[in-house]
């Protein structure tokens, strides 16, 4: 599955990448930016998979419901970035690797 990279997923600061207030006018420097912020993406990632893997999204939600998630694992990722620094020391996000990959090969599979 290909996820085409909209302008304003680019340029806006609060919901995108924020390219836009890099200023920069190098390509290079630019791929460069790309690559941290990809990078940045993906630890929280592991970081918001880990934390749902030990159910503290339960600390990171306003309501209790229990039919669907109410916050994604990059939205939980970023709440505990957010927070203080004991809720980050309490996970472990490399063991959230295994079961990725476990999921992008079944998706692979099954396309």
């Amino acid at each position: 599955m290909v996820c085409p990279l909209f302008p304003h997923d680019a340029k806006n600061l609060r919901f995108g990448l924020g390219l836009e207030a890099t200023r920069s006018r190098s390509a290079q420097r630019l791929e460069m930016l790309l690559l941290i912020a990809h990078l940045a993406s993906f630890v929280q990632r592991l970081i918001g998979e880990d934390a749902k893997r030990r159910q503290l999204e339960l600390n990171f939600v306003s309501t209790r419901r229990a039919q669907r998630a109410e916050v994604s694992v990059l939205t939980l990722g970023r709440r505990i970035l957010d927070a203080p620094a004991n809720w980050l020391h309490r996970l472990k996000p490399w063991r959230a690797i295994t079961p990725l990959t476990a999921q992008a090969a079944s998706a692979c599979a099954a396309s």
